[in-house]
């Protein structure tokens, strides 16, 4: 007689019992096929458990995404920005819309050197410094990394000619001083001894009109008029920053700007 151990079940079978044709007992064939079986189910019910994991982790994905917050800053996200510019195609064409990018200066070397605990205390005021300073009609985002953008919209006006510039540019250079003069040192994350750096931004700014560009509401359309703003903002960004500048303005601000009555 032979025992065979399975778990919590003990199994026998005789040797003398008759078997398969390839030498092994037809007992032993039927508790071979059965734990093959048990194995199978075990991994079906593993590959299943698998593909509901995964399917939550996307709904909660998108979820986020429609919720239309960032978890860090509390800023709307990036999805958010696009329901903006899809409402703003829709239901506001003519409006004249301000579009400003901002960027931290040399955030990447705050993270190297004070680690990602002070690069997200420093972003997190950022953005509280922001919607601080921000008019009442602005809405405000992160866009990625330490990348923030700031959408107005002057429903009134149909061109740059139909707004105050020079007050909207006094209002846009208010955000890189509020930033400059704050008291970085009062942020708990530098560590004891350590020299707190200045942080500053570099903004670009530009603005257009949603039916000057397009003839009428697409979701493709509105997604290439808030790519437009973007690449234009950031051309002008970019130019700030290595300028030295706190921001730089769009040509058609710009020309604007010299000749407010065109």
């Amino acid at each position: 007689m032979v025992l065979w151990n399975n778990c919590s079940s003990t199994w026998r079978y005789d040797m003398s019992s008759h078997d398969d044709g390839n030498g092994v007992p037809d007992q032993a064939t039927a508790m071979i096929q059965e734990l093959r079986s048990a194995l199978r189910k075990s991994a079906e019910r593993e590959e299943k458990l698998q593909s509901k994991i995964a399917l939550r982790d996307e709904q909660i994905e998108e979820l986020t995404k429609r919720i239309g917050k960032d978890p860090l800053t509390g800023l709307g996200n990036r999805y958010a920005l696009g329901e903006k510019f899809r409402e703003l195609a829709r239901f506001s064409p003519d409006s004249l819309v301000t579009l400003i990018l901002i960027d931290v200066n040399k955030f990447k070397s705050i993270n190297d050197t004070y680690g990602h605990t002070a690069g997200d205390a420093v972003l997190v005021r950022i953005a509280t410094i922001l919607k601080e300073e921000a008019r009442p009609s602005d809405t405000i985002y992160r866009y990625g990394g330490d990348e923030i953008v700031i959408v107005g919209e002057a429903r009134h006006a149909r061109t740059l000619a139909d707004i105050d510039i020079e007050k909207f540019l006094e209002a846009v250079a208010r955000f890189p001083q509020a930033v400059k003069s704050f008291g970085w040192d009062s942020l708990n994350c530098w560590g004891e001894g350590v020299r707190v750096p200045g942080i500053s931004i570099s903004l670009g700014v530009t603005a257009d009109v949603y039916s000057q560009v397009h003839e009428a509401y697409s979701e493709e359309s509105a997604k290439a008029f808030l790519k437009k703003m973007i690449a234009k903002a950031d051309e002008k960004m970019y130019l700030a920053k290595h300028s030295g500048k706190d921001f730089a303005a769009s040509t058609v601000i710009e020309k604007a700007l010299a000749d407010p009555k065109k």
